[in-house]
C-alpha cells in the first residue's frame, strides 16, 4: 500500500472465486484485479446443447463433481461473462485439450471493468 497511498480499500476478501457467499451480489467493483481491472480466465465450459458430448458431459457431472471438487461439466461461463456488465470482453472458443475426458471446450480471454 506504501507505493498505492491514492488506492482506498473498504475491505479486502481472500476468497476463492467459487465460494464467496461473505461478498454481497453486486456489491463488488472487482474480483480478481490487475492493472487496470482485467479478468484474465481460462476454462472449460460445456459443449454445445444438444449434441453427443454434451449429453455424456451430463451423464459424468454427477461422479466428476466430486472428483473434480465440485467442477461442473455442463456451464455455460460464457453466457454469466456476458451478463456480468464487463465493458469489454475479449474470449476465444478453444477445443478440448484431451478429446477423451469430459472436460470439453475452453473459453480464453479477457473482460474490462
Amino acid at each position: 500500500m506504501a507505493e498505492n497511498r491514492h488506492l482506498q480499500y473498504e475491505r479486502f476478501v481472500v476468497a476463492p472465486g467459487e465460494d464467496m457467499k461473505q461478498v454481497a451480489d453486486g456489491s463488488m467493483d472487482v474480483v480478481v484485479c490487475t492493472l487496470g481491472g482485467v479478468l484474465f480466465f481460462w476454462e472449460h465450459v460445456a459443449y454445445p446443447r444438444g449434441s453427443q458430448a454434451f449429453m455424456w458431459q451430463q451423464v459424468f457431472e454427477p461422479t466428476w463433481k466430486h472428483i473434480g471438487d465440485g467442477c461442473y461439466l455442463t456451464r455455460e461461463t460464457w453466457k454469466d461473462l456476458e451478463n456480468a456488465q464487463f465493458s469489454e470482453i475479449q474470449m476465444e472458443r478453444q477445443p478440448p485439450p484431451f478429446k477423451w475426458l469430459p472436460v470439453g471446450p475452453h473459453i480464453m480471454g479477457k473482460a474490462v471493468k
